[in-house]
């Protein structure tokens, strides 16, 4: 699913979207990740930060794309997103 996407999703169901991770970021969606623009890491940034601020114990959850969908998909059964298969 791409960002732009993913964040006027998360909107239509009542999130509040940022660009970036923050104090009072409490959800954060991965999707598939190109290890080329990863500069040698394992993951992003955003989710690095993430585990960071999760370890000076900030209430963060960390969801897939997949749990993102379902989640969408509970909470407006109108979406019925479904998840992009490689």
């Amino acid at each position: 699913m791409p960002r732009k996407e993913a964040a006027k999703t998360a909107s239509k169901i009542g999130c509040n979207v940022f660009d970036s991770v923050t104090q009072m970021t409490t959800i954060l969606v991965v999707g598939i990740q190109d290890s080329s623009r990863l500069a040698g890491y394992g993951k992003s940034s955003k989710h690095r930060k993430a585990e960071k601020l999760i370890k000076k114990g900030k209430q963060i959850k960390i969801l897939s794309e997949l749990d993102f969908i379902k989640i969408c998909n509970e909470e407006d059964k109108s979406l019925n997103l479904q998840p992009t298969i490689f």
